[in-house]
């Protein structure tokens, strides 16, 4: 039986050559880097807001009705979502799930009844809920999502 030596040679590298000039580049090459950054931050910050998975269905006096609908980001047999609003509120009710509150702070979990656990991932899922609030908080204005998330992945902020 022989045994073979392997002699590996250390890997040096130029820190200088791998440095990034922006003065070195191109007016062409530097322009299109800037709009797709921009284009990028542009349609990130879009995504995550919460105006695209909900909306007002209708809204009365110190409350109104709100709709959810996102897509399901994985598959899953008991789900929890959670709320953060800019402001407290008075309560929340749901007709797809267990709700608790803390109005103060402005936030809720949402968690499923057994009828409704299962998620599959790239599914469409919606449910409604109905907000109220107080005259005498902060303001008149109705809370507005600012946070919504399905388990540990944040949907919208």
């Amino acid at each position: 039986m022989t045994t073979e030596k392997y002699h590996i040679k250390p890997i040096h590298r130029n820190p200088k050559s791998h440095k990034l000039s922006l003065a070195k580049m191109s007016p062409t090459k530097l322009s299109s880097s800037l709009l797709i950054f921009l284009v990028s931050m542009v349609t990130i910050g879009y995504a995550l807001d919460c105006s695209n998975i909900h909306y007002k269905e209708s809204e009365g006096v110190l409350n109104y009705l709100a709709n959810v609908t996102f897509t399901v980001p994985y598959t899953t047999s008991g789900w929890r979502f959670y709320f953060q609003f800019d402001r407290n509120f008075t309560g929340i009710g749901v007709w797809d799930g267990f709700i608790q509150t803390n109005g103060d702070a402005g936030s809720a979990i949402m968690t499923n009844k057994t009828s409704n656990g299962e998620l599959t991932r790239g599914d469409e899922f919606s449910f409604r809920f109905r907000i109220n609030w107080s005259e005498v908080t902060p303001a008149k204005n109705p809370p507005v999502l600012e946070r919504f998330g399905v388990g540990d992945v944040e949907l919208c902020l």
